[in-house]
This record gives C-alpha cells, structure tokens and sequence, in this order.
C-alpha cells in the first residue's frame, strides 16, 4: 500500500526534542508536564529530557531562572527522584498536580 502521507520513517518518530520548544515558557511548560505525568504516571515521562535534553539543566544555568527553580527540582537529578520525594509529601495526585503547578508559577 502507498504511503498516501508522504511520511518516512523518521516522521513517524513523534518524540518531542528541545528545539521544538522556542521561549523560556514553552520549556518551562514542558518540564512542569514531564513532572506532572511522573508524579501521576498519567502520560510520557520522559527522564531523557529532563535530564539528557538538559530541560532541568537549562534552568539552573540561566542566571535569572535558576532562583526560581523550584528547590526539589534542583535537588532531583532525575525523575526517580523527583517521583520518591513527591510520593512521600503527597498521597493523592491531585495534590501532587497541585504542588507542582504552585511550584512552576514563579518560573512560569
């Protein structure tokens, strides 16, 4: 059968990279939702980009955002981190959820 989408292979990869994300909100977005999804495991989690695309990273190197990096944040290194100190401080995901996006707001 023809490929009617004129699609290959490569297209097919729907993985999200750091380039698709443009301004300091997008990212910041993005590493609030990675973060979300791990702590509610609702959706693509994706260590690699928090920690191999460098999103965390990204942050804590930026002079005027890294103060508003959440403190947990800068204490996880990856998202087995992030999972254990979140689990332990709240039992439900909406609190987890909730946490979190109080916790981007200033970054955001």
């Amino acid at each position: 059968m023809d490929n009617i989408f004129n699609l290959n292979d490569n297209d097919l990869n729907l993985e999200p990279k750091i380039e698709d994300y443009k301004t300091d909100f997008e990212k910041a977005e993005y590493l609030q939702m990675i973060l979300n999804n791990a702590a509610t495991n609702d959706g693509p989690a994706n260590d690699e980009h928090y920690k191999i695309l460098r999103l965390r990273a990204y942050f804590l190197n930026k002079p005027e955002a890294s103060k508003l990096v959440p403190s947990w944040v800068r204490k996880c290194r990856d998202l087995r981190q992030c999972w254990q100190f979140i689990k332990c401080k709240f039992y439900t995901y909406a609190e987890r959820r909730k946490y979190i996006w109080d916790e981007f707001s200033n970054l955001m």
